[in-house]
């Protein structure tokens, strides 16, 4: 099997995207439980996030998801402090809230777009100019 050639619109794209909101997810269970090794932990997590910018574009959707669960659940499982009991329950409870709070920007892109969202093509031609109207919008409203 050979890949297309990499693409640095969608690394871009999968930056912008992910990796901010990856951190924070971070962040919160890092305050729940204590990392073992705080320097471990932040490398972990900035090195899945690298992985994932460089080769979701070549992910299926469904492979997608199960590596974008895995690498919001596997890190905080090894790296962090506590039960390994309530570590799960508390970071599958985060990954379901991250998914619903993810849920209606999902459906309001398909709704102006009119294309599914994990199609990276449409993602990139229209990543621009959505993003220039919604923060626009955003910042007209907080005046």
């Amino acid at each position: 099997m050979m890949l297309d050639a990499f693409n640095w619109t969608y690394a871009l794209i999968i930056l912008v995207s992910a990796g901010p909101s990856n951190i924070v997810f971070a962040y919160a269970l890092a305050s729940i439980f204590p990392p073992k090794d705080a320097r471990v932990y932040w490398g972990v997590q900035a090195a899945t996030i690298a992985v994932a910018v460089m080769t979701k574009q070549y992910w299926s959707a469904e492979a997608a998801m199960v590596i974008g669960s895995a690498i919001l659940i596997i890190p905080p499982l090894a790296c962090l402090k506590g039960s390994m009991f309530v570590k799960v329950i508390v970071t599958t409870l985060a990954v379901v809230i991250q998914y619903a709070a993810e849920l209606p920007v999902a459906v309001l892109w398909m709704v102006v777009v009119g294309q599914p969202i994990m199609d990276n093509a449409v993602v990139a031609a229209h990543f621009v100019s959505t993003s220039l109207s919604w923060s626009s919008s955003i910042s007209s409203s907080w005046r």
